[in-house]
């Protein structure tokens, strides 16, 4: 499980995770498409800012004691 969550805090992962929800926003053919690929996009934005943050204060990740 921990592989999966890597991603998740590697910040160049998590770029290419934004970009491509933004890009999958743009091509959205239905409403419903554009309203979950904006909701995806909001909390890999948000969690990107939350790994700033923690990287900026030099608070230990949470996967480093694993």
């Amino acid at each position: 499980m921990s592989h999966i969550l890597h991603g998740f805090t590697d910040p160049k992962y998590l770029e290419v995770l934004i970009a491509k929800a933004e890009t999958q926003l743009r091509e959205a053919e239905n409403e419903e498409d554009r309203q979950r690929f904006a909701a995806y996009l909001e909390v890999l934005k948000g969690w990107k800012e939350k790994i700033g943050a923690s990287q900026e204060t030099g608070a230990p990740r949470e996967n480093e004691s694993e």
